[in-house]
């Protein structure tokens, strides 16, 4: 069994660029891959040709690459990189790294403020996460009061306590290196945690 570092599942867990993209985890390599729908899409369909046709990987692209050459993919990628890119993937076990929700990082805030011993501190923030623009106005004020690298340090123990969780739930296991990371981003630049 392959053994992943967390922080690649962090990566996946903080999010993907749009709604469009997803990570998962290759468990055949342990590396993260990042995927748009069209080409999961590509790869399902790919796999199906292949096993229900018993065809070679590149007879089913060349099969598959009318329904697909004018998706959103190949105006990215050319159909060549696309497709050997879903060649790689084939016959891997790709598992879903869920990223946070915006209510789940919204969630996140309310609780990092929590923690906050400064009435003053906590008002201010809470005054800033309401509407529109929280998120945007959560930073600029947790900037304006000293607390964005506090808050930075909270996100990235949360975000790896959850990949810990995932990586259990999907029985993979994992090298801890968050304090590695934690050195790197916060300790190494003089910020000390509370």
């Amino acid at each position: 069994m392959i053994t992943v570092a967390l922080s690649r599942i962090v990566d996946g867990i903080e999010g993907s660029m749009s709604d469009d993209w997803g990570f998962y985890l290759d468990k055949k390599t342990g590396e993260t891959v990042e995927l748009d729908g069209c080409l999961l899409e590509l790869l399902e369909a790919l796999e199906s040709a292949i096993l229900e046709n018993g065809i070679a990987a590149e007879e089913a692209c060349d099969c598959l690459r009318e329904e697909y050459e004018d998706s959103y993919a190949f105006d990215i990628l050319s159909y060549e990189e696309s497709i050997d890119c879903v060649i790689e993937l084939v016959g891997h076990e790709l598992v879903d790294i869920e990223s946070l929700s915006t209510r789940e990082e919204y969630r996140l805030m309310e609780d990092f403020i929590e923690t906050l011993d400064n009435e003053h501190d906590r008002q201010l923030l809470f005054v800033a996460i309401e509407g529109r623009g929280a998120f945007r106005r959560f930073k600029d004020t947790a900037a304006s009061i000293g607390k964005l690298q506090a808050y930075f340090h909270f996100k990235d123990k949360a975000a790896f306590q959850a990949a810990r969780e995932w990586c259990e739930h999907h029985e993979i296991k994992y090298s801890d290196d968050w304090e590695r990371i934690e050195k790197l981003r916060y300790l190494d630049k003089g910020y000390v945690p509370a």
